[in-house]
């Protein structure tokens, strides 16, 4: 995913969709900040029980390519200065790939995965665990 996965977070919000868990790869901005917003959105749309787990720090045909001049030195800065309130929020600890294998056989139905960025770690987790595609119904790319 990348940056911040708004999208997806107000997904979370929505009274007929279930968010189980955020992926992050590293893109306009390094991998921790990426998963920082990620974090941050979480916590601010009241999210808090979502888990969120750090993937790849940069796509697999492509270095990362920070934008601080378009994106702020965060990747996600705004022009007004908003700043994120404080909280506890730690991403999942465990590779990306097999965190998100595990996440979707556990569910009880087919999960609608959702990319809003890069789509490594869907690449990755694809090429690594192809038994979760049993327990994918559908993949969505927003781009």
């Amino acid at each position: 995913m990348g940056s911040f996965p708004c999208a997806v977070n107000f997904a979370g919000l929505h009274e007929k969709s279930k968010l189980i868990g955020i992926s992050t790869v590293g893109g306009n901005q390094t991998l921790e900040k990426v998963t920082k917003n990620a974090l941050n959105g979480l916590y601010v749309m009241g999210l808090k029980d979502v888990p969120c787990v750090a993937g790849s720090e940069h796509a697999l045909m492509s270095m990362i390519v920070p934008c601080p001049e378009i994106h702020g030195d965060s990747g996600l800065d705004t022009k007004i200065g908003y700043v994120w309130p404080q909280h506890g929020l730690e991403p999942v600890k465990g590779k990306a790939v097999f965190v998100m294998a595990e996440t979707i056989l556990a569910q009880p139905k087919r999960v609608h995965l959702i990319a809003t960025g890069r789509l490594t770690n869907i690449a990755l987790l694809l090429s690594v665990c192809p038994e979760v595609m049993r327990n994918i119904k559908q993949i969505s790319i927003m781009g």
